[in-house]
């Protein structure tokens, strides 16, 4: 299944699509992850299966700043690094992705012509909020 909105695998976060907080109503495994990736980050590493390197992705590792992202297909289970689930795992690479965007605008538009939504980071001036 794929998000109507931005056609991502539907994971789920919090009841939303992970990739563009649009609400989804079902989820299943995430399958075809690696490939979606790789078809948008182009500085990702990739190794294939299949014969020449054209099949699906089944190794994909990226760093953005100071954290390295990586997913691997081993025996038809998608294992992450760091370990965490797939919709936490997707929604750490996109704030990371996001904090990096904020400085490289081309990064940044290809984010937005993908259909995601930038995750915002918290201003270090800011005073906390008030509860109550």
């Amino acid at each position: 299944m794929r998000c109507e909105t931005c056609g991502a695998p539907a994971i789920l976060l919090g009841n939303a699509c992970v990739f563009c907080r649009t609400p989804v109503a079902d989820s299943h495994a995430p399958a075809d992850l690696l490939d979606y990736l790789a078809a948008r980050l182009p500085d990702a590493k990739l190794k294939r299966f299949g014969l020449r390197r054209r099949g699906p992705v089944r190794e994909l590792s990226l760093t953005v700043g100071a954290t390295s992202f990586g997913a691997t297909v081993v025996r038809g289970r998608l294992q992450l690094t760091p370990s965490l689930a797939p919709a936490v795992w997707v929604d750490r690479l996109l704030t990371a992705l996001s904090e990096e965007a904020a400085g490289d605008h081309d990064l940044r538009a290809r984010l937005s012509r993908a259909g995601w939504k930038l995750r915002g980071t918290p201003s270090r001036t800011s005073p906390p909020s008030e509860l109550g």
